[in-house]
């Protein structure tokens, strides 16, 4: 699942016309006691470090402009990813 994830982040910034050196963060959510979620616990930092992206568990707070967001379906559990750049 890890890898799963590490792709969606991925295609999401490729989606988002962003550069590998374009800095970005992902917020990551997935419903409490899933085994995407135990994933994304677990390898938070090794998805953060593959992808160059730091990883934030939970949703973007309301005063965050959104870049782009997606819901995926990753082994039959929902998967909302929402990248933000600085500003």
């Amino acid at each position: 699942l890890s890898r799963e994830i590490t792709n969606r982040i991925q295609k999401l910034r490729k989606s988002a016309k962003l550069q590998a050196t374009q800095p970005a963060t992902v917020y990551c959510e997935a419903a409490d006691g899933t085994a995407l979620f135990a994933v994304l616990n677990k390898f938070q930092e090794t998805i953060a470090t593959t992808t160059g992206t730091p990883v934030v568990l939970g949703g973007v707070p309301a005063e965050i402009a959104k870049l782009i967001e997606a819901d995926y379906d990753v082994k039959g559990e929902n998967l909302k990813l929402a990248l933000v750049t600085p500003n």
